[in-house]
């Protein structure tokens, strides 16, 4: 056998097909880590070619290394599914971002990284150090770094014809000016989920590299991440330049569910902001 990369060096690919009768089968990867300018890269396997016979089937995520045969011509050998271990995690998060889809049959692509289930520690290394390299790093550009992350996982939403619980805004009177639905569910995006969990400090690990503009940007794309600001200023900062007479009612709704998360001064400022919103409109 004579490994073109060496005994070290694993690519991550997913079987494209594999014809048990006749033999032989290929991986679909790319050039990530490849002496290669083409992106796409199709490596035929045979019977020979797998250490787990468990990972010839079709779309199974396999981590894999090139031989070179006599003829010259390149086959996958040593395939395996790819392990629940660090060493196998950190090889599939060099195809973070520019080299996550592969495309299989009839031109179907799929995304390799999104069936392994890498750490959220592990993705997050990779998003801080993207944002802090970024020669061109603008808040913009750093939200966009982030959505990336956050679009990795599902989005979790209310059913087309459920209404959610009902809720009312509050004004000084203490009357009930008009039922609300929920806007941002409490589980919606992955951070909402974390927000429970051992994982929460993977998300305050990204707060402490944020500027201040970084920041409210942040918070305007994806209000509910107010749940991980706990400076009261930069909450106050925050709401007053997003909230003024020209917010609609449902703005004020948006407001409203969030206030459970503000720090207690903020949530006092932001409670009397409402109801003087609220009242204007209503």
């Amino acid at each position: 056998m004579s490994l073109v990369y060496g005994e070290d060096k694993f690519f991550i690919g997913m079987i494209k097909f594999f014809d048990s009768a006749k033999g032989f089968g290929y991986i679909a990867s790319n050039n990530c880590g490849m002496q290669s300018a083409r992106y796409n890269q199709d490596f035929y396997v045979n019977l020979e070619s797998f250490l787990d016979e468990t990972a010839k089937k079709e779309g199974c995520v396999v981590a894999f290394q090139i031989d070179k045969q006599d003829d010259g011509k390149k086959r996958a050998v040593n395939v395996r599914k790819v392990a629940n271990t660090e060493e196998d995690f950190r090889r599939a998060m060099d195809y973070y971002g520019d080299h996550e889809r592969v495309e299989l049959k009839d031109k179907i692509t799929s995304n390799l990284i999104r069936n392994i289930p890498i750490p959220r520690g592990m993705y997050m290394e990779r998003v801080i150090s993207n944002i802090q390299n970024d020669p061109g790093r603008t808040p913009e550009k750093t939200v966009r770094h982030i959505d990336f992350f956050i679009k990795h996982y599902r989005k979790e939403i209310l059913p087309p014809f459920d209404l959610g619980p009902q809720r009312r805004i509050k004004t000084r009177d203490n009357t009930n000016k008009r039922p609300i639905t929920n806007l941002f569910p409490k589980n919606q995006f992955i951070f909402d989920r974390d927000f429970v969990k051992p994982e929460k400090d993977v998300w305050e690990s990204l707060v402490a590299i944020l500027t201040e503009e970084e920041t409210l940007v942040l918070l305007n794309e994806y209000p509910s991440f107010c749940k991980y600001i706990y400076n009261s200023d930069l909450i106050n900062k925050w709401i007053e330049s997003k909230y003024n007479n020209e917010s609609s009612l449902t703005d004020l709704q948006g407001l409203n569910e969030l206030l459970e998360y503000f720090p207690s001064d903020a949530k006092e400022k932001a409670i009397m902001l409402l109801e003087k919103l609220a009242d204007n409109k209503l």
